[in-house]
């Protein structure tokens, strides 16, 4: 995750409101452009001292130089700012008005290319000013990037393999034909490239890795961009590499075109990021600008990670039943609740586990049009629930645009709206060592007529598994994950390729993706099914570790690069032609795949370049020792790189695979997850923590 120095623990920016803070005796104009967490922060800068104010009251506290919020969290820098997006009515009012931001103070001005937004940092006392500025049609907090991984955390290889390579048919097919991915540009977005010259020194990347010049922060954050690199390096080791490490969806938007508008000319663009709050039932402005990308440049292929969301999402109908004693909470009263169990076992709650000290965040979205709700629903989450002979104990709650993630108390009642979108979000943070039971309690807004269809998405703060129940079989791909401009791709484990009991990963996020509404602007229903993923690639692959980034390395955030750097091989040897489409052709689902909905588990399959070849699909396999020999290419797009280097084999490292190495225990980390065991299938098999 990006560095940072503050941030505000409980506001969301899902227009949902601070807690404990009370209003000032006249509210500032223009208030009501503001999202309700900023309502607040705006009114608290009117008063003395309104930072260190809010410090003491423990709102703004001092970080650790990893960053792991809630998605959508209020955000500070060190002078006291906060990080907001400002929508314009046009794109002319948006150029009109730059100078004045600045003069008003605004730093890291950054505008989205695509819809007619300006991200920046501003201090609390010149928000009502901005949204006073002509144009100006609302001031919301950016939607925050996560990444999809699984990290196996525990004893370190000394060595670098290329299962991944193999089970894929990397090896054979550049063997066999020449092509390394020379004169291919793949572009990488993700959260960090902290230590990526060490994996140059070390022969793992190039020497030419292009580092975004707009992006200050890939040496502050983690190192998931490094390995990403390394697994297209190990498989293409004649492309270019780059890569971006954007915080926010306005500054991914701003990476796809800065590798596309720059000499660095990406012919392909593979990322691992989620930004959960954005839209989940039609494409929101985010999901709209990364369409338009890819529509204007329909050469530069775009591939995804599905994500590792599976077991900790639910969707389905609000199925109202009545609460047996209704639930008055600050002035609210609530008769209803959603049924998460069945007509003859009535349950209002779904339940999370969440281990000892680490934070759980939810997010709720219903099928409303985006930016305009007609109804609320609100969320109260307990550690112990409601009996006859006890009320619960309520740890945190969503009501209307007001949010507690501490407890449950507000001096006002809540406003009926959950802000300008249907979405609550929330967060809890174990305040014990040990595991405990979350019990989470969808209850409907009196008086109002919200969509009855949801969606609910869990996750850690610190990457352990989350188990939602009831949970949903399918439907977790979300963002540009479900847009048909996107490659995306699942995960298998990678000693699984080619055995007859091949699964995909268990977190791996499966479709088909459900929309509700068929465009942005949309505000009829019309409803549509999206197939999802595209495809799988393979992940449990051993990579260099820096820093806190250990091998193996699990999640779909290690799937995707095997498939770009496939798609590389394939640019250079027949320019011009379609590489997913060759890809889903030398795909098959693997032997133990169900027949009926396989294609929204898998996609087209598990893909093997060797099929193209001489050697055939027998060369796909993990087992193998080999490394990519060739010196020179014979296609007709150039000459390939020396063999003398690192990634796919070169020089003087041997590449093994990795077989009867038992990890000594570990963490599992996504897009966030997970602790548990997975078996491999080949000869190559070990008992390694993956989720």
């Amino acid at each position: 995750m990006m560095k940072a120095v503050f941030r505000l623990v409980v506001a969301l920016g899902f227009g949902i409101a601070l807690s404990g803070l009370a209003w000032a005796g006249n509210n500032p104009v223009n208030l009501d452009k503001l999202a309700p967490a900023l309502r607040e922060v705006a009114n608290a800068a009117q008063m003395p001292q309104a930072l260190g104010r809010l410090q003491a009251e423990g709102y703004v506290p001092w970080l650790s130089n990893e960053l792991r919020p809630a998605p959508g969290q209020v955000r500070w820098n060190r002078e006291g700012a906060v990080q907001v997006d400002v929508r314009f009515a046009t794109p002319a009012a948006l150029e009109a008005t730059q100078a004045s931001l600045r003069a008003l103070g605004a730093s890291g001005l950054l505008t989205d290319p695509y819809n007619t937004v300006a991200e920046m940092w501003l201090s609390p006392a010149s928000l009502t000013q901005v949204a006073s500025l002509p144009g100006v049609q609302a001031i919301t907090v950016p939607h925050y990037a996560v990444v999809r991984r699984e990290v196996a955390y525990g004893s370190n290889p000394p060595y670098y393999d290329t299962a991944g390579s193999n089970a894929l048919g990397a090896v054979a097919f550049a063997n066999a034909t020449g092509d390394i991915g020379s004169g291919i540009s793949v572009g990488v977005i993700s959260d960090g490239a902290q230590d990526y010259q060490t994996d140059v020194q070390d022969g793992y990347l190039p020497s030419n890795v292009w580092i975004d010049p707009k992006d200050s922060t890939y040496g502050s954050s983690g190192n998931e961009g490094a390995a990403m690199m390394q697994i297209v390096y190990d498989s293409a080791p004649g492309v270019k590499l780059g890569f971006c490490g954007p915080s926010t969806d306005v500054q991914f938007l701003s990476c796809l075109g800065d590798f596309e508008s720059t000499s660095f000319k990406a012919n392909i663009i593979v990322d691992d990021l989620g930004f959960p709050g954005v839209a989940m039932f039609q494409n929101g402005t985010f999901a709209t600008g990364v369409a338009s990308f890819a529509q204007s440049n329909p050469s530069v292929h775009l591939v995804t990670a599905a994500g590792n969301d599976n077991g900790a999402f639910w969707e389905g109908t609000f199925t109202p039943m009545t609460l047996a004693t209704p639930l008055t909470l600050n002035g609210v009263t609530y008769t209803e609740a959603n049924n998460f169990g069945t007509a003859a076992t009535p349950n209002p709650f779904a339940e999370v586990n969440l281990v000892g000290s680490d934070t759980d965040y939810w997010i709720l979205e219903w099928a409303d049009p985006w930016e305009s709700p007609v109804g609320d629903y609100d969320v109260v989450v307990y550690t112990s629930p409601p009996t006859s002979k006890s009320s619960g104990t309520i740890v945190a709650c969503n009501q209307g645009d007001l949010i507690d993630s501490t407890g449950c108390s507000f001096s006002t009642t809540p406003g009926t709206s959950p802000g300008p979108n249907p979405v609550q979000g929330n967060e809890y943070k174990n305040p014990t060592t040990n595991s405990e039971l979350l019990y989470i309690e969808v209850l409907l807004r009196g008086g109002t007529s919200p969509s009855s269809s949801l969606k609910l998405l869990t996750g850690s703060a610190n990457s352990n598994e989350i188990t939602l129940k009831p949970g949903s079989p399918n439907g977790s791909i979300y963002g540009q994950s479900a847009l048909p401009q996107e490659f995306t791709v699942g995960a298998m484990d990678v000693d699984q390729v080619g055995s007859s009991t091949g699964m995909i990963e268990r977190y791996s996020s499966t479709g088909p993706v459900d929309f509700e509404y068929s465009s942005l602007t949309s505000t009829t229903p019309s409803p549509t099914s999206i197939p999802k993923p595209d495809i799988t690639g393979v992940d449990g692959v051993t990579i260099n570790p820096l820093g806190s980034f250990t091998s193996p390395f699990f999640g779909t955030s290690a799937a995707a690069p095997h498939i770009a750097a496939l798609m590389a091989l394939l640019l250079q040897h027949a320019p011009g032609t379609d590489p997913e489409s060759t890809l889903d052709s030398v795909s098959s689902l693997p032997g133990g795949a169900p027949a009926t909905g396989a294609s929204s588990i898998y996609g087209a399959g598990v893909p093997c370049l060797a099929k193209l070849t001489a050697a055939g699909a027998s060369a796909c396999n993990p087992a193998l020792t080999a490394t990519i020999t060739v010196g020179s290419s014979s296609s007709s797009s150039g000459s390939s790189s020396s063999s003398s280097g690192g990634g796919g084999g070169f020089g003087p490292f041997v590449l093994f695979l990795l077989a009867g190495f038992v990890l000594g225990g570990g963490w599992v980390g996504r897009r966030r997850k997970v602790i548990g065991c997975s078996t491999g299938g080949g000869p190559g098999n070990s008992t390694q923590l993956s989720e």
